[in-house]
C-alpha cells in the first residue's frame, strides 16, 4: 500500500502543480494579449500616423512647388525689370552727354551774344552822333538857301 498511496500523492501534487502552473500561464496568457491589444492598437496608430504625414508631406510639397513656380516668374519678372532699367540708364548716360554738349554749346553762345550786345550798343551811339540822310539833305538845302541869302547880301 505503500506504494499506491506514494503514486496518489504523487498524482495529487502533480495535479496541484499543473493548476498552479495551469494559472500561471493563464495569468501570462492573459498579459500576453494585452500586450498584442497594445501593439495591434499601436499598429493602428502608426498607420494613421503615416497616412497624415503622407497627406502632410504632399501638401507641403504642393505648397513647396507653389512658393518655387511664384519665386521663378518674379526673378524673371525683375531680370526683365534689370535689363529695362539698364537700358534707360545707357539712354539717360546718353542724353546727359548731349545735355552737356548743349550747355557748353550754350555757353558759347551766351558769350557770343554778350560782344554782340556790346557792339549793337557801340553801333547805336554812333548812329546818334551821325545824321541821317534826310537830315542831311535838308540841312544841306538849308545851307544853300542861307548861302544864297548872304551872298545877295553881299552884292
Amino acid at each position: 500500500m505503500p506504494e499506491k498511496n506514494k503514486k496518489k500523492q504523487s498524482s495529487d501534487k502533480l495535479t496541484k502543480n499543473e493548476r498552479r502552473f495551469g494559472v500561471v500561464l493563464e495569468h501570462i496568457d492573459s498579459k500576453l494579449g494585452l500586450v498584442v491589444e497594445g501593439h495591434k492598437s499601436l499598429d493602428k496608430k502608426i498607420d494613421r500616423v503615416e497616412k497624415d504625414l503622407g497627406e502632410f508631406r504632399q501638401e507641403t510639397n504642393f505648397k513647396f512647388k507653389v512658393v518655387q513656380e511664384t519665386l521663378d516668374s518674379h526673378s524673371e519678372i525683375l531680370n526683365s525689370h534689370s535689363k529695362i532699367l539698364d537700358s534707360h540708364s545707357k539712354i539717360l548716360d546718353s542724353h546727359s552727354k548731349i545735355l552737356n554738349s548743349h550747355t557748353e554749346i550754350l555757353n558759347s553762345h551766351t558769350e557770343d551774344i554778350e560782344i554782340i550786345k556790346g557792339d549793337l550798343d557801340l553801333i547805336k551811339n554812333l548812329i546818334k552822333r551821325k545824321v541821317d540822310a534826310e537830315e542831311f539833305e535838308a540841312l544841306e538845302k538849308r545851307v544853300l538857301l542861307l548861302e544864297r541869302k548872304a551872298g545877295r547880301s553881299q552884292i
